[in-house]
């Protein structure tokens, strides 16, 4: 074990020395700007003390020749509590937070892109403690390529796409296996979210909603509950925008510019209108087809 441990910090070495020794000033930092370095051929890294967040931004694949050891930033790693990656980057070096280089148990906040499809080995490794672990991380559904032992030996609550979940549960490896894994899915412009069952347990509108939201407390949401078990969803705005009962489906409530609401029930088809506005002809077909009943009130 202590042969192997030479070994691995001397290839780590042998790593810093070469990679940053060839590290580009092509990103978009400013002549003399602190805390700001090139992460890829178009990837930019940006430190900012007041909220000690990390902020990757720009195009394309980060460097995949670096783990977190050589990155020019390991100096301020303890002071990073927050990761946010930007939409446009679609790959995580190797050893992207992985918390054998940083050590430190401090990050707690990560949010990734829809861009996102590829994520090198223990990027997320070792991340955190049981005491400070992960509010949540959710894995964006472009992601298909996955590196080896991406969780090993995190804590936290992950959300995987349907899709990625045998990928997931197989990078959730090491002695501690403390991180949560859920299901979630994207259909009817919908984001699902499944319990251990198999059963929907939270709805959110779009991904950027569904990515925040995760991360704050039950109570505070954007998918609730209410007395009878049936699903609420709101957007950003704290307007209803979908109802999911697990009778009669879903209920979805598009809020349209002229302050109107137009209902639509599981089927796609338009089954009410609150507010003022003129029915196209393709609505108003819909309403006196005879199949929907509605009620058409004005404010």
């Amino acid at each position: 074990m202590k042969t192997n441990r030479i070994l691995f910090y001397s290839l780590v070495t042998g790593l810093t020395l070469g990679f940053l020794g060839e590290v580009k000033a092509d990103s978009d930092c400013q002549n003399g700007e602190q805390n700001c370095w090139p992460c890829g051929e178009n990837c930019t890294a940006r430190f900012d003390a007041s909220t000690h967040t990390m902020t990757y931004s720009g195009t394309g694949d980060m460097y995949q020749n670096m783990v977190n050891s050589t990155t020019p930033w390991i100096g301020i790693s303890s002071q990073i509590h927050n990761v946010v990656v930007e939409e446009g980057i679609t790959s995580l070096q190797p050893h992207f937070l992985h918390n054998w280089y940083l050590s430190t148990g401090n990050i707690t906040s990560i949010s990734l892109p829809s861009t996102l499809t590829k994520i090198g080995d223990a990027a997320f490794a070792r991340l955190s403690s049981k005491e400070n672990q992960i509010n949540s991380l959710v894995i964006p559904e472009n992601v298909t390529e996955w590196g080896e032992s991406v969780f090993y030996h995190s804590y936290g609550n992950i959300y995987c796409p349907v899709s990625q979940i045998n990928n997931c549960n197989k990078n959730n490896n090491g002695s501690s296996r403390k991180v949560s894994i859920a299901s979630y899915e994207h259909k009817d412009g919908l984001y699902y979210v499944y319990d251990s069952n198999g059963n929907i347990d939270e709805i959110y509108d779009n991904y950027q909603n569904f990515s925040d939201s995760v991360k704050k407390g039950a109570s505070e949401r954007l998918s609730q509950k209410d007395e009878n078990g049936n699903i609420i969803t709101y957007d950003e705005k704290g307007r209803m925008v979908a109802r999911y009962s697990s009778n009669s489906g879903l209920t979805k409530y598009v809020h349209n510019s002229d302050g109107s609401v137009a209902v639509y029930n599981k089927d796609g088809k338009l089954i009410g209108l609150k507010g003022k506005r003129i029915l196209t002809v393709d609505e108003a077909a819909s309403l006196v087809s005879g199949k929907n009943t509605f009620t058409l009130r004005y404010r």
